[in-house]
């Protein structure tokens, strides 16, 4: 297998209280395997943070742990524990507020996708 691309994702939302939003989703196409292997995560009110919750998906099931502190930042972030996502897979980046208002949140990742 080689690389073959790397994706560098990005995107924000306003979660009111008491919501989750998709941040990204994304299927992997088929014959590739993609690798999550950096985040950064931010959000606009420092009151709020342990009080919002990052969650990586594959195939709807969590496999990261519940992410409650910054990682990395937006523009530079912070290298994980790779997560693998072989082709077909779907991978999606949600957060949950359980602040007492709407909070802007963000993410940015790094995968590489990798193939014949």
């Amino acid at each position: 297998m080689r690389l073959i691309s790397i994706l560098t994702p990005q995107a924000s939302s306003s979660v009111p209280a008491s919501s989750d939003a998709v941040l990204w989703d994304y299927r992997v196409p088929g014959g590739v395997k993609a690798i999550l292997k950096k985040f950064g995560n931010d959000i606009d009110n420092a009151g709020a943070w342990g009080s919002v919750v990052w969650y990586i998906y594959k195939n709807n099931l969590l496999v990261s742990e519940n992410i409650y502190d910054q990682v990395g930042l937006i523009i530079d972030p912070k290298e994980i524990e790779p997560i693998e996502f072989e082709g077909g897979t779907y991978l999606q980046i949600i957060t949950w507020n359980e602040y007492a208002s709407t909070v802007k949140v963000g993410f940015s990742a790094y995968i590489e996708l990798w193939g014949d």
